[in-house]
């Protein structure tokens, strides 16, 4: 072993230290770095000292780029004939940042992507890449009821369907309502330019789910139709055009002369259904779903709006 800044070994002075050898570009051969190593050695590397540990371990195994997804299976086929519990695997150049970067990779990196005036978008505030923006895109604009007036909502994808960006415009031009909705377009939209484009309507998804309930003073619209505030608004249209509800299917009922024929029994349900004036399954025409016991059996009594399963009232 060598101590750092020394050139002092068990055996004598050693000719391999940078004091010894100030103009030496490369690494003598019995030091390999983890790009030196074949993937079938870093294997090696785990199951070796795998075989001392009772827990699972796990080694990145660095492949280079032209690794497929056969090489690959194989490779985890050659873990567990080792003996190794767990592995993990990293192919060189599959994501645009990595911690691992050759030299000689720097000069093929791409070029900064350019904006609309053709200047180069500066990377030094994000570690994410900003995709540019293409020429021409497709998209729908919806209204939607918000509390505060008509909502209208434009949201752009690219090519292949993933979404890009998206603007929202509410209000009159120049007030503090549109320009907090301008805003929630911007955040959407560059959260959507940093992201990879096969992973847009994940993330879009999780952008959603931040926004969909957020609620405010005031609400309009009643049952799957209540919209609490411009975000949740903007949310629901969002969900609408990219995460569509499955198409209804057939149930299953007997056919009897090519009509749908209902169970015997279904008069009677229907009956008993409304005793006492209150549907089944706390289903009410009208009414709103109550935040505490969360069924729709909120409606307006006496001059105040009051839950007839749980008790919860408003006033």
């Amino acid at each position: 072993a060598t101590a750092s800044g020394s050139d002092i070994t068990r055996d004598g002075p050693s000719p391999t230290t940078r004091d010894q050898n100030p103009d030496e570009a490369e690494l003598p051969a019995f030091f390999v770095t983890a790009m030196d190593l074949a993937p079938e050695e870093h294997v090696k590397v785990q199951a070796a000292i795998q075989r001392w540990v009772d827990s699972s371990i796990s080694k990145t195994c660095n492949l280079p780029n032209e690794y497929t997804v056969e090489q690959v299976g194989k490779l985890y086929e050659y873990m567990y004939d080792l003996g190794c519990k767990g592995g993990t695997v990293y192919r060189d150049g599959s994501r645009d940042e990595q911690v691992l970067m050759l030299k000689s990779d720097e000069s093929q990196k791409p070029a900064p992507a350019a904006s609309d005036n053709g200047k180069p978008i500066e990377q030094t505030s994000t570690p994410h890449r900003v995709y540019p923006r293409p020429k021409r895109l497709a998209g729908v604009t919806v209204s939607r009821k918000t509390p505060f007036g008509t909502a209208f909502i434009t949201m752009n994808s690219d090519e292949f369907g993933n979404p890009f960006e998206v603007f929202i415009t509410v209000g009159k031009a120049g007030s503090d309502l549109q320009a907090e909705a301008e805003g929630l377009g911007r955040m959407i939209s560059l959260q959507l330019r940093t992201t990879a484009p096969q992973n847009r309507k994940d993330m879009l998804k999780l952008v959603v789910d931040q926004l969909q309930g957020i609620g405010g003073s005031r609400v309009v619209g009643l049952g799957p139709s209540r919209v609490m505030s411009l975000p949740d608004a903007v949310a629901g249209a969002l969900m609408e055009h990219y995460f569509p509800p499955p198409t209804e299917q057939q149930l299953n009922l007997p056919l009897i002369n090519g009509t749908l024929t209902p169970p015997a029994h279904a008069a009677e349900e229907k009956h008993e259904a409304h005793t006492n004036g209150v549907p089944a399954h706390g289903v009410i025409s009208g009414a709103d779903m109550c935040p505490e016991c969360k069924t729709f059996s909120l409606i307006r009594v006496e001059g105040c709006r009051k839950c007839i399963v749980c008790g919860y009232s408003e006033c």
